[in-house]
């Protein structure tokens, strides 16, 4: 092979080899921390591919799954496992962008899920239920929050008001997991919502 033809069959295949790495065509799922860029971060929806945005953390695990065009996100912790570190199981990072927006401002944090199919009440009085934190740090939460869940999706909310953005690096977190009693099943999330409340 003249060094003409072997030049070119070099650069043809290290060219390929470069897209083959960027993977232009792939539909790759975003990851990392949360961020408002492009998006209102005084109304920001965390729904569909956004979910996979979340970490399992220690204990945690969480799923990905689609049906019928939409994303939901399967939440769990291993069995019996219980913490107080919001980060230790599943949770979502905002970024600095969005932790100096939310700092000093009362937020209604709004999460929309329902309890796995899985899950069968002991009896009338039983529900399955999950808690809900918002950390700015180790030790500012808002705590855990519980809400009893239901077999459809539900909007379940509360209010926290993050103290300052502290070193600004993103360090404010959204921690979902199943309470004490239901730790045995997956609560289904469909989206998440943040919106400042107007001051008073």
């Amino acid at each position: 092979m003249s060094d003409k033809y072997f030049f070119s069959a070099c650069v043809l295949l290290g060219t390929f080899l470069v897209l083959m790495a960027l993977s232009p065509w792939s539909d790759r799922l975003p990851t990392g921390a949360m961020s408002a860029a492009n998006l209102n971060a005084h109304d920001l929806l965390i729904a569909d591919r956004d979910l996979n945005r979340f970490e399992a953390g220690e204990v945690g695990k969480v799923s990905l799954k689609e049906q019928d065009g939409a994303f939901m996100l399967d939440v769990g912790v291993q069995e019996g496992q219980l913490y107080d570190a919001p980060t230790f199981g599943p949770h979502l990072r905002l970024e600095a962008d969005v932790e100096r927006t939310y700092a000093k401002n009362t937020l209604n944090i709004t999460i929309t899920a329902r309890h796995s199919k899985a899950y069968q009440p002991k009896n009338a009085d039983d529900k399955m239920q999950f808690e809900v934190n918002y950390a700015a740090n180790a030790s500012e939460t808002s705590g855990w929050e519980k809400f009893d869940l239901t077999p459809d999706f539900a909007e379940y909310s509360f209010q926290y008001r993050p103290p300052g953005a502290g070193d600004g690096i993103g360090n404010d977190f959204l921690a979902i997991r199943p309470s004490s009693n239901s730790t045995a099943y997956k609560v289904i999330v469909k989206s998440i919502r943040f919106q400042i409340m107007p001051a008073n």
